[in-house]
């Protein structure tokens, strides 16, 4: 399976579990075994799936084999990409976690700061890192 097929089971696979947990809490709230808000059950589980989706996503990130003709130096350029996998994972591991368990009127904000925080780490690791390569080579 070539990385564009990939890509698609990935994200349909994604969407499937998205849809399949809006179907899972509507159908517990009408067989009555959850009595709680059905809304607060879907967001969360949306929350959740969403946040490994992107530790799943970003664990293939290292992985991702580019032509050693395009790189100057393969072995910063993979450990840029290590890390940047690694702070998506852990941003990721802290936006589920965020969503399971942290009170309602909390999850969101928390929760997209800790996504939005990875990212602007990655952000700035890449700019620092195209900047000092940039005087490297004069």
């Amino acid at each position: 399976m070539n990385s564009a097929t990939k890509g698609i089971v990935g994200g349909v696979a994604y969407g499937a579990l998205i849809i399949g947990a809006v179907f899972a809490a509507k159908y517990l709230k009408a067989t009555g075994s959850f009595t709680g808000d059905v809304h607060d059950l879907m967001s969360r589980s949306i929350g959740v799936i969403s946040g490994l989706y992107v530790v799943f996503v970003a664990n293939s990130v290292p992985k991702t084999l580019i032509p050693l003709s395009r790189v100057s130096e393969p072995a910063f350029a993979q450990s840029l990409r290590r890390f940047i996998a690694a702070t998506l994972c852990i941003g990721g591991l802290v936006f589920a976690g965020v969503w399971l368990l942290a009170p309602m009127s909390l999850a969101f904000p928390l929760a997209i700061a800790s996504l939005g925080g990875a990212f602007a780490l990655t952000v700035l690791a890449i700019l620092v890192c195209g900047l000092s390569q940039a005087k490297a080579r004069g």
